[in-house]
This record gives structure tokens, sequence and C-alpha cells, in this order.
């Protein structure tokens, strides 16, 4: 299990480590499932590189030239539904919280700022809510020493995290991006691209056709 502290505010609830596999009979449509073959989007992206979730209602694109890794190998406040990992430690978990009570983005956002200051002295480099998917996003990225979060042995380094979350009606959709501070700039660029694929339904609805432009 790689080392982590990932702390999230949903509902007024600080919610802690939580272990998260696969729920049974509900894994999603897994990278890659899709046989091999010619087919591709209009610019050209695999379709194996669509990640589709039928139960939460959300698709993506996995970033390119990352693998996709066990779920099991992360700690995160939430079921996780898709894992990614690259050389070096850096990873992009998306997963699903379902609390008592959805807040208010903004709400979220400050609670949630407020709990990585206090609890990890992190620094706040970005605070925001921001458009994405047709839904109002919480965008948080903070800084804080040390290689929590990280497969890195290297505890004399900086970590850096983007949070994006999307509150919906019953639950909250968050994407993570974890990574060595001096590597985060190469890393953001792949998180952006999974973010611009994004496509978020309603909790019952239907979820748009994935973005395949670039």
């Amino acid at each position: 299990m790689r080392s982590s502290k990932w702390i999230f505010i949903l509902g007024s609830v600080l919610l802690g480590q939580l272990f998260a596999t696969w729920p049974n009979n509900t894994q999603p449509n897994l990278l890659g499932a899709d046989p091999p073959g010619p087919s591709q989007s209009s610019k050209g992206k695999p379709k194996s590189n669509l990640f589709e979730d039928d139960q939460y209602n959300f698709s993506l694109y996995a970033p390119s030239n990352w693998d996709v890794d066990r779920p099991q190998n992360f700690a995160v406040p939430g079921l996780i539904r898709a894992a990614f990992s690259h050389q070096g430690g850096a990873s992009i978990v998306v997963f699903v919280q379902e609390p008592i009570r959805v807040d208010a983005p903004r709400t979220l956002l400050e609670a949630s700022a407020k709990t990585m200051k206090e609890l990890l002295s992190a620094k706040i480099k970005r605070q925001e809510l921001r458009q994405l998917a047709g839904k109002q996003a919480i965008w948080l990225e903070v800084e804080y020493a040390g290689n929590k979060g990280l497969s890195d042995d290297d505890n004399s380094i900086n970590t850096t995290q983007h949070w994006v979350a999307i509150p919906r009606e019953k639950d909250v959709i968050v994407l993570l991006l974890t990574a060595a501070t001096r590597s985060y700039a190469e890393h953001e660029k792949a998180f952006a691209e999974v973010l611009g694929s994004l496509r978020v339904g309603d909790a019952r609805g239907r979820t748009p056709e994935p973005n395949k432009s670039r």
C-alpha cells in the first residue's frame, strides 16, 4: 500500500484513509476492454483508452503513456473507480464519495483547503471553482513537505496534489493528481488531458458522449 494521507471534507465530516476495492458486479468498463483493432476516435485517440463507468455515469480517456494501476495500491477517502500511474511515483486516481449530505461546492472547497493546511501544513497554490463537464467543480492545488501519497522513497522531496471534485445531488466525483513537485508540471499536462475528456451525467441520467477532440 502506498504511503498516503489524502484528506477531503464532505458534508462537514472529515474523511480519513479508507481502503477501496472494485465492488462486486459493478466494475466499470476497464481500459483495453475493447478488442484491439483499428477503431479510433476522429482525432486518432484509441478507443481502448476510453474508460466508462455506467454505475456512476461518467466517462474519460486515460492519460497518454500512463499505466493502468491496481486500485488496491491506493488509499483514498472514497470508492476508487480508476487508477493510473507513471514512473517516479506520480498517480491519477478517480474515485467517488457518497456522503450523507453533499454541501455546496464553495463550502466544500473552503473546508477542504482549511483541512489540508491544518493537517499537512500544506501551501495552497490554487483554490477556486470552475466549470468542468458542464458542472461546477472544485479546483484545489496544494504542496506539502514529504512524499505522502507517492511511491517515491525519498522523504526529502515536496509533493503536489491537484484535487478536482464535482458534487452532484447524492455523490461527488473526485479526480486526484499526486506527483513530486519537481516533476509536477509535466504530469499536470497529462491530468489536463484527462479533465478535458471528462464527461459527467446526472446521478441517474445519461452520460454525454465522451469528448474525442484534442
